[in-house]
């Protein structure tokens, strides 16, 4: 049985820089613990449940910050670890992914680029758990039957319905662009700009028909995330393994 909790998020940065970590939570919008050391972050990590990890690959004392990688990824198998370097050596993209990353981004940073590769990476790892039934709010929400269901009303969602509801809830509250739910449902496939609108629509349509408390929120920007109320508590999985 997997328990995750709606909990304050946070990222780890491993930085020699003080203003990367900063950089980070600008873009991300949430806390940044900062460790320079990978020595002191690695007898911190056992206690620590980051969404996200961000490493430098060039640290003090020629300190490389792939070295660690493996060791943090023994530790947090699920959480996104994405690698940062100023050096234009493209072979660090593959010894980084070889080492166990799962992405890779070039200094000077991108806010708008690094909250998007962290949104997917994040989705990307937890959809990797194989949920089977996943308790939102006052709903439950099975994935492969692509079921929505509150006592004893089910309503039937079409599969990329689905698919954006599964994503937006592995997601935990994390906002996601349009763009990035259009990417996700058909890749570079050319559709109208309203076809992500349309599909919205058919969830909030679905969330009434139950009279569900959680709802879709879209955000200046044509952001969108799911909001379950916090009284609601948990966001619980079965897992299917």
């Amino acid at each position: 049985m997997f328990m995750s909790e709606q909990k304050e998020h946070y990222t780890i940065t491993l930085d020699d820089d003080a203003l990367i970590h900063k950089i980070i939570a600008q873009a991300t919008g949430m806390p940044s613990l900062h460790y320079s050391c990978p020595d002191k972050l690695l007898k911190k990590a056992q206690t620590l449940s980051p969404i996200a990890v961000f490493l430098d690959v060039n640290l003090k004392e020629n300190v490389s910050g792939l070295d660690f990688v493996p060791s943090l990824r023994e530790i947090w198998p699920m959480v996104p670890i994405i690698v940062m370097t100023g050096d234009r050596d493209n072979n660090l993209i593959g010894r980084s992914l070889a080492s166990g990353g799962n992405d890779f981004l070039k200094k000077p940073i991108n806010p708008s680029e690094l909250m998007a590769r962290m949104q997917i990476r994040i989705c990307e790892m937890r959809e990797k758990r194989g949920f089977e039934e996943i308790l939102l709010a006052d709903a439950r929400f099975n994935p492969r039957l692509g079921t929505l269901s509150k006592g004893e009303r089910v309503v039937y969602l079409p599969r990329l319905e689905a698919e954006i509801l599964l994503y937006l809830a592995n997601g935990q509250g994390l906002s996601f662009s349009k763009d990035n739910l259009r990417l996700k449902l058909w890749g570079k496939t050319k559709v109208c700009d309203n076809a992500i609108d349309k599909k919205l629509t058919t969830l909030r349509k679905a969330f009434r028909e139950l009279e569900s408390v959680m709802a879709l929120r879209t955000v200046y920007g044509g952001l969108v995330s799911l909001s379950l109320p916090p009284a609601s508590g948990a966001l619980r999985a079965a897992s299917i393994l």
